[in-house]
């Protein structure tokens, strides 16, 4: 099978894999004709889209400074080669020569040595190129630490009782976020009607909902960062929609537009805290 438009979590390429079925995984953008990257057949790293192909270079750019901390191609494969992560930048003949009328933003996007931007982070991870995040959804929290959100995210969505989760904490002191339980484990643990995903609050308030939750985040919370872990959540009653203008059609979630319809909330999550402080 054949996985690409999205990141493909590493525990659901394990899963399949597991079951015999093989995932190749592959990495490139309208703007790069568009493969990168891809999986070898023989050479699975599950979380990676694999080695980058032929007759290209694919550096990885420190956001900050623009320093290179790597550049690989096809040929310098390492399988034990790993580097530290920043934005993914790539040369070759499967770039574009540019937007078309558009030169203010073809010199934004390709510089002068000809390295396109994807404004993607990532890294190389046994030799293969892994995505980490976008960089417009990074996170800088009040003490100026980087969080990518993507990568956090997935680890709390390990637990069986989480559907999806939005994490906040933009120039805030700590991280909350918004979370969406599995509707199906929500209702064999609680024998819910159907009726109860269709009440009016957009919110859980159930206390023993939210503790029965709240033994999975805490118990995740372990495998991050102390500055990485959600210290409060909300858990809303319904998923994210592109009906509800939340996702766009490649059911990527809208961060600012999510950020902006739950302001009053997410203000909330961060005021309960400081009072339980």
């Amino acid at each position: 099978m054949i996985s690409g438009g999205a990141a493909l979590p590493k525990n659901v390429g394990e899963f399949f894999g597991n079951l015999g079925i093989k995932i190749l995984e592959g990495f490139g953008l309208t703007e790069t004709s568009p493969v990168m990257s891809v999986t070898e057949y023989h050479r699975q790293v599950y979380g990676t889209v694999g080695r980058v192909i032929p007759g290209i270079e694919v550096g990885i750019q420190d956001v900050e400074t623009k320093k290179f901390i790597s550049i690989q191609t096809h040929d310098t494969f390492n399988e034990e080669f790993e580097c530290e992560e920043g934005e993914v930048v790539v040369r070759g003949h499967c770039v574009m020569q540019g937007y078309f009328n558009k030169p203010a933003e073809t010199a934004e996007a390709i510089d002068i040595d000809n390295w396109f931007h994807t404004g993607d982070v990532g890294r190389f991870y046994k030799g293969n190129l892994q995505i980490t995040d976008r960089i417009k959804n990074m996170i800088v929290n009040a003490y100026g630490k980087n969080v990518y959100p993507t990568p956090v995210e997935n680890i709390y969505l390990k637990s069986l009782k989480v559907e999806s989760i939005f994490l906040i904490g933009d120039k805030r002191e700590y991280l909350t976020a918004l979370v969406v339980p599995n509707r199906e484990s929500l209702q064999e643990q609680f024998n819910l009607p159907d009726s109860f995903f269709t009440e009016p609050d957009m919110f859980i308030e159930d206390q023993e909902i939210l503790n029965w939750v709240n033994q999975d985040i805490r118990k995740l919370s372990n495998e991050l960062a102390k500055f990485e872990r959600i210290k409060n959540f909300k858990l809303k009653r319904n998923p994210f929609s592109m009906e509800a203008g939340e996702m766009t059609p490649s059911m990527k979630l809208k961060r600012k537009v999510i950020e902006r319809k739950y302001a009053e909330p997410i203000n909330e999550m961060y005021k309960m805290a400081v009072e339980a402080d």
